[in-house]
């Protein structure tokens, strides 16, 4: 205690001064609202967090995607932000429903409707036929194999159907090695946006991805994004 004297004293204080800050902070920590150390850095708004991957929006998910691809961003963006391909896949889509298409992922085989992510078996047997009725339009969209197949198989799908992503990893793998590869079959993916804006959106950046040569990249990446938005 007498140190204590001693130190107040040489400091031009007194006990009461003591006593009087003592009282005024016991005062202000009753005092709600009125915290003696902040909760956060005043220079780090408590909202300006790391965001997850998780919880990163579509928007910056496809940009993502775009980069990890090595495509020119800017003319991406550009494209994406334009809504150049907006028309198209609204096309598409209206096109699917005209067919009679109501669920995806559904194909057309040699014209030939098979709907479901189906057994390879379940798409080769309209392949042995050239009687369908249905002629989907595929100019103006990408394909993979040879423009003049014998064969052609329309897949109609979003990307946020998880069947639709079930064809691509299960099915796709399939229909390349032992018909698209082969020369046999031209494959031909059209968009039926059935999941709303989100969907809609993954398939125009795909589009754009095409116009510089990334289509079926962009295209595999696309089943697997997932947005908070």
């Amino acid at each position: 205690m007498q140190k204590i004297v001693e130190f107040l004293k040489s400091n031009g204080l007194s006990v009461f001064s003591l006593l009087a800050i003592i009282g005024l902070a016991a005062w202000a920590a009753t005092k709600p609202g009125l915290p003696l150390i902040p909760a956060v850095s005043p220079d780090v708004s408590p909202i300006t967090q790391i965001t997850p991957l998780a919880f990163q929006s579509l928007n910056d998910q496809l940009a993502g995607v775009a980069k990890d691809l090595g495509l020119n961003t800017e003319v991406f963006s550009e494209c994406l932000s334009s809504r150049k391909y907006q028309a198209l896949v609204n096309a598409s889509t209206q096109e699917g429903k005209t067919l009679g298409i109501n669920g995806t992922p559904s194909s057309i085989v040699n014209g030939t409707l098979v709907v479901g992510a189906v057994p390879l078996s379940d798409l080769e047997r309209p392949l042995d036929a050239q009687g369908g009725l249905l002629k989907p339009k595929t100019e103006g969209f990408a394909f993979l194999g040879k423009e003049n197949a014998p064969s052609t198989i329309v897949e109609f799908g979003d990307y946020l159907c998880g069947y639709c992503q079930r064809y691509h990893d299960d099915i796709l793998p399939q229909l390349r090695d032992k018909y698209i590869n082969t020369g046999k079959v031209k494959f031909v993916f059209k968009d039926m946006v059935i999941f709303g804006e989100n969907s809609q959106l993954i398939a125009e950046a795909a589009r754009c991805a095409g116009d510089q040569g990334k289509f079926w990249e962009f295209h595999a990446k696309g089943f697997t994004l997932k947005s908070a938005d």
